[in-house]
């Protein structure tokens, strides 16, 4: 009778039922022997007929709904194989939760036995045996031996390629969109600070010394970073910050990634980080405060004063021609005969 064959056990199948509810498939131990089905058929198999030693396997690969991998078994295995034998069956077994340990898969090579030489210098005897368990989509699944099988090119090329190129992918495409959105976020302060700056003529600069706590942060509202609002003292929110730290302070900063945004409150600067500062930062402010402005002309120049060159507007009596030159408007006031004689009488009199 040829037993060639390979089958989920009767058990195994009880099991894989269970995966449904949420139970995790955890593969135990492979095993080889030498034995064969008496008077049953594959799948009704509970153990080996005939177990002989413990094998290992590949690294199991979940693959949409089936679990691969590849039964090993090699004669330096558990301290080296001892005296040969005719391999004639495998199995692969897993935890139940409800009946312990059972064989969940069983194959017998019937009437075509392969010899395993026993350990010895000259070389190692290998035994490879393809496993595919389908248990359907959505199973998690656990391996608790030791997976000490050789991996062929061919091996190697398949778990790249269905095991670590997926979740390799998953990382690049997770990291991507996290700096994708970080690169936005930067580019929306370029543009806010660039439109500050075109529409800031600074007529006063001043430097407030600040120490930037460790203390104190909280998620940011506006960016994906920590902020903290420091209270300084005379500080506007139109004013433009500028925030600079002493050199010896220059890995601190590195390491919470203090972004050099701020933005200013009345009373309060605010600052942004990644993560809290480890220590105490001692820096400083630089305060820009917007310059004056003229009706009617929208110019961002400071008044001309005495003592202070600035902007002035033209008035009522003064005409400019478009190369902007100015002159003064005026009448002929050129006096008459008659008006002189009309003035030396009103002063001398007739």
């Amino acid at each position: 009778m040829n037993d060639y064959g390979f089958a989920i056990t009767d058990n195994g199948r009880f099991l894989i039922a269970k995966l449904a509810t949420g139970v995790k498939l955890k593969l135990t131990k492979t095993m080889v022997g030498s034995g064969r089905p008496v008077d049953c058929e594959a799948r009704e198999m509970t153990d080996l007929s005939k177990p002989v030693a413990e094998a290992t396997s590949t690294v199991p690969i979940y693959n949409e709904d089936r679990v691969e991998m590849v039964v090993e078994y090699r004669s330096d295995l558990n301290g080296g194989l001892k005296q040969g034998f005719w391999l004639n069956e495998f199995g692969v077994y897993a935890e139940d939760p409800d009946e312990g340990e059972i064989l969940l898969y069983y194959g017998c090579l019937g009437d075509y036995p392969q010899w395993v030489s026993a350990a010895s210098k000259t070389g190692v005897d290998v035994r490879r045996f393809p496993v595919t368990i389908i248990i359907g989509s959505g199973a998690e699944v656990e391996i608790n031996f030791n997976s000490e099988a050789w991996m062929t090119a061919e091996d190697v090329k398949k778990y790249c390629e269905d095991a670590m190129l997926p979740e390799l992918l998953k990382n690049v495409e997770s990291n991507f969109s996290e700096e994708l959105k970080k690169a936005g976020e930067a580019l929306d302060i370029a543009n806010e600070v660039k439109e500050e700056m075109e529409n800031f003529s600074p007529s006063e600069i001043t430097s407030q010394d600040i120490i930037i706590p460790t203390t104190g942060w909280t998620e940011s509202e506006e960016i994906s970073a920590l902020s903290i609002d420091v209270i300084v003292d005379g500080i506007t929110e139109n004013m433009f910050p500028i925030v600079t730290y002493n050199p010896e302070f220059d890995s601190i900063a590195a390491a919470c990634e203090l972004n050099s945004r701020a933005k200013t409150g009345n009373g309060y600067i605010r600052l942004f980080a990644e993560t809290a500062p480890s220590q105490p930062i001692n820096a400083a402010v630089i305060l820009l405060s917007p310059s004056a402005s003229f009706s009617g002309g929208g110019s961002s120049l400071q008044p001309a004063t005495k003592d202070r060159l600035g902007g002035v507007i033209i008035g009522d009596g003064v005409a400019v021609t478009a190369e902007g030159k100015i002159s003064v408007a005026t009448e002929d006031i050129s006096a008459t005969d008659a008006d002189a004689d009309d003035i030396i009488n009103s002063i001398f009199g007739n």
